[in-house]
């Protein structure tokens, strides 16, 4: 980082990797995983019967899984934090755009 003469520059490579990378790992490695092995998956696997990871399953009784809130709640929950990590994502693919286009320009100095 030393070599790096524009301090703006800098201060957003840093900000980028040690702030917005970071988080982003630590949301998905702790906060998602936590909540996929305690809560999702074991709600999924008492309600259907997969055949096929990600391509089959059925109900293991039709009518109590219409009354199933926990499973309900962690389709829904699941849900949220699916579109809040593919949010963080955009906007991370978005900062790191900008902070290669702000090389590009540094380097041509």
């Amino acid at each position: 980082m030393e070599i790096i003469t524009n301090a703006s520059l800098r201060q957003n490579i840093i900000s980028l990797y040690s702030f917005s990378v970071h988080n982003l790992v630590d949301f998905e490695t702790q906060d998602d995983h936590r909540f996929q092995f305690e809560l999702f998956v074991p709600a999924v696997s008492k309600a259907l019967n997969i055949e096929t990871v990600w391509e089959s399953a059925e109900p293991i009784d039709r009518q109590r899984l219409l009354d199933n809130y926990q499973f309900k709640n962690a389709i829904t929950m699941n849900i949220h934090i699916r579109k809040d990590m593919l949010s963080l994502y955009r906007e991370l693919k978005i900062s790191v755009e900008k902070c290669i286009r702000e090389i590009n320009i540094e380097l041509k100095k």
